[in-house]
């Protein structure tokens, strides 16, 4: 392999592992944040171009080190490759299903969530209980959304069924934001991939938050991103404790000094006494609300259209 197909391999390897890392970093969020994400990303290119541009002379060890930068890109390339094969594997694997069957299964997954609900002795208000998709429950989808609103719901399903499996918690809200336009199957060049938004409101204890979010982030199946989370403290803190000034030194009497007392045999200062902070806020047991926007990328299988 020359020099110039050595770099140009390292500048591609190299963009494709920027550009995965780019999604996960930066994510997709609103419009705009998506746009400047894209030119942040063609700026990164635009370098790694400029990179491959140059003149670099064809010594052996010019060479082995473009060698050497080839292999270890292409490995972490080939490492997120197949990571993120595993997420769009199982999106575009899913069944085609009709409308009726979707809203069959979202009857059918509604109820299982409540269930597992009463079973963890958690509760679902009515904004969550129909998982987002309350309109849906009666109005029957189009055709072209349904793979898009399936798998956006098993998405949200999987979110709750996690917040609901990590201890007690009263999911107080689900919403599904409308579908984007990339979700068309009349696009005559689809995007390979793009994301559905949704949101969740849960009140549970301050100490369940991390593993809700563990959970989220660990998911093999669905490609997940937190966007936003907020946490606001349900419980009105404590009143501080009253000030207490600390201990004076023991103070010398003059007296003692002038009737021949040596002022090195004079008693020594007490320290002062430490406060130690006591926590009031932030406790693991405190009861918090919670809310928290994800997306899920959704895979487009180009190959069935």
């Amino acid at each position: 392999m020359s020099i110039s197909d050595n770099k140009r391999v390292v500048t591609l390897a190299s963009v494709m592992g920027l550009a995965f890392v780019g999604i996960t970093y930066f994510g997709f969020t609103k419009n705009q944040e998506y746009e400047e994400t894209q030119a942040k990303l063609t700026e990164i290119s635009e370098r790694f171009q400029d990179y491959e541009n140059q003149e670099i002379t064809p010594t052996k060890q010019n060479v082995d080190n473009l060698s050497a930068a080839y292999k270890e890109v292409k490995a972490v390339g080939d490492d997120m490759q197949r990571e993120f094969g595993k997420y769009a594997s199982f999106c575009t694997g899913q069944p085609q299903i009709s409308a009726q069957e979707f809203q069959k299964q979202l009857l059918a997954d509604i109820a299982a969530v409540r269930t597992m609900a009463a079973d963890n002795k958690a509760t679902l208000a009515r904004p969550a209980e129909d998982l987002g998709m309350t309109t849906l429950k009666t109005a029957t989808p189009t055709k072209d959304q349904v793979p898009f609103l399936a798998f956006q719901h098993q998405a949200v399903k999987r979110v709750v069924e996690d917040i609901l499996s990590s201890g007690p918690a009263s999911v107080e809200k689900v919403f599904c934001e409308e579908l984007p336009e990339q979700a068309s199957l009349d696009n005559k060049k689809p995007a390979e991939y793009f994301p559905l938004r949704f949101q969740v409101a849960f009140e549970a204890k301050r100490g369940t938050l991390p593993q809700v979010i563990n959970k989220v982030m660990a998911d093999k199946e669905f490609f997940l991103t937190i966007t936003g989370l907020a946490v606001e403290s349900r419980e009105t803190p404590p009143p501080v404790s009253p000030y207490v000034a600390p201990a004076t030194a023991v103070e010398v009497q003059g007296d003692d000094i002038a009737g021949g007392g040596n002022e090195a045999d004079a008693p020594a200062a007490a320290p002062a006494a430490r406060t130690i902070a006591v926590q009031l806020t932030g406790k693991d047991t405190e009861t918090t609300r919670v809310h928290m926007t994800f997306q899920v990328l959704y895979f487009n299988n180009i190959k069935k259209k």
